[in-house]
């Protein structure tokens, strides 16, 4: 049990397939200083695998929800635009916040992530100190401020 006014360590669940980005990922978090358990992903399959404890992930007890996703759209196997029609076609899943951080700034993507129910829609950064700064913001907002409906608590 935790101490009162200490936060647990949230768990975010990445979906990505580039090793670059999700390193990148982890250490815009820990230089924003945020507890954060990562939990990487390399397709839609494997993550809706670390939802459910099967796959690789299988006899793991997830001890809670992610607080966010972190959700890739172009990745080999399972992509992202079916993982979010997976999660937020699921009710025990879909008010769990999706966070599209893609390369594709092309309307269509934006429209269809959106019509699938993501909370927001990034283009990644091409500078890397762009890129650390959008994730210290994101993760300051979705992981500190964001209060969600499965266990969050305000202080």
């Amino acid at each position: 049990m935790e101490e009162r006014g200490r936060r647990k360590r949230e768990v975010v669940l990445l979906v990505e397939d580039d090793p670059h980005d999700a390193m990148l990922v982890e250490r815009s978090f820990r230089k924003g200083g945020l507890r954060v358990s990562l939990v990487v992903a390399r397709d839609g399959k494997e993550a809706l695998d670390y939802l459910a404890g099967a796959g690789r992930f299988g006899g793991t007890r997830l001890p809670s929800q992610p607080k966010l996703v972190l959700l890739d759209l172009k990745l080999t196997g399972m992509d992202g635009f079916e993982f979010l029609k997976e999660v937020k076609g699921d009710p025990a899943l879909s008010s769990i916040p999706v966070v599209v951080l893609t390369s594709s700034s092309q309307w269509e993507d934006v429209n269809r992530a959106y019509q699938l129910g993501a909370s927001a829609y990034l283009v990644k950064p091409l500078k890397f100190e762009d890129f650390m700064e959008m994730m210290e913001v994101v993760g300051r907002f979705w992981i500190s401020l964001n209060v969600t409906s499965h266990g969050d608590y305000l202080y």
